[in-house]
């Protein structure tokens, strides 16, 4: 755990952090599913909804308004949803990671009903978390130009600052939705250099793994579009590599979701502690 020496230097305690969040992956590497069973939910929930959106938009040709009123309802609806639903499995994800840290097993479905022990608490988050972006935007794009645009990345960064213990708060702490961004920002307060530094490396980390998947993609559609008279095999063997570069690609967001989360509750760990 954390103490004043360790404390006293960022980087070398930002390196424990993310050697320990690792850590716990390598030995449980089933933690890599829960953030893939949260993208397959989302594919089948946007799913579900493309195909009575397009068919009831197709229905109502002659009264756009109706149906431009509609489609921006549903999709209202299921960007809502979808917050709820990673909400949801990040907490679930958050119960079981402490319960890796502290040497116990927690099976995803045993956490995902600990999770939904917690649902009035994750749907006022979303819902207040999606008005304060609402908010932000509509005072950014008022103000237009350089200084709307200044604003919006301002609020941002100081957004995704604030909330950055939110899944750990209301996973183990019975706090109302406005205390619960108080105590993550308060626990942010206590551990700012080490908490920054960490995701700085890791957010570093992330951009250069995603560079490879996203270049050999974007190289391999470079290269069909260009040379028209590539033979048959090498367009297939582009698109192979193209398919294998996006298949790649999906697999390391999933890696790092999980990451992600694990420096999160070691994070939370170590921040209660601070004095």
């Amino acid at each position: 755990m954390l103490n004043s020496r360790h404390y006293g230097n960022t980087v070398d305690e930002s390196r424990r952090i993310l050697r320990e969040a690792y850590g716990v992956l390598r030995v449980h590497p089933r933690f890599l599913a829960w953030p893939f069973a949260a993208l397959v939910a989302t594919v089948v929930l946007w799913g579900g909804v493309a195909a009575p959106t397009l068919m009831v938009t197709s229905t109502l040709s002659d009264a756009q308004s109706a149906g431009v009123l509609i489609v921006a309802i549903e999709f209202f609806v299921v960007f809502f949803l979808t917050g709820v639903l990673w909400c949801w499995f990040n907490v679930a994800l958050t119960y079981g990671l402490s319960a890796a840290l502290r040497g116990e097993s927690l099976a995803l479905s045993h956490a995902l009903k600990m999770a939904s022990s917690k649902w009035v608490r994750i749907v006022g988050w979303v819902a207040f978390s999606a008005t304060v972006g609402a908010v932000m935007r509509i005072v950014s794009n008022a103000l237009g130009g350089t200084l709307g645009r200044i604003v919006q990345h301002a609020s941002f960064f100081a957004w995704a600052g604030a909330t950055y213990y939110i899944t750990p708060i209301l996973a183990f702490e019975e706090l109302p939705v406005v205390d619960s961004l108080k105590r993550s920002a308060t626990l942010l307060a206590k551990y700012p250099r080490v908490t920054i530094a960490s995701n700085i490396i890791l957010q570093i980390a992330v951009t250069a793994a995603l560079l490879v998947p996203i270049a050999a993609a974007v190289g391999a559609g470079y290269y069909v579009g260009t040379y028209s008279t590539a033979s048959l095999m090498a367009r297939g063997a582009v698109g192979v590599a193209g398919a294998a570069a996006v298949l790649i690609f999906f697999a390391m967001v999933i890696g790092l979701n999980a990451l992600q989360s694990s420096v999160r509750v070691v994070l939370y760990r170590s921040a209660r502690v601070v004095s």
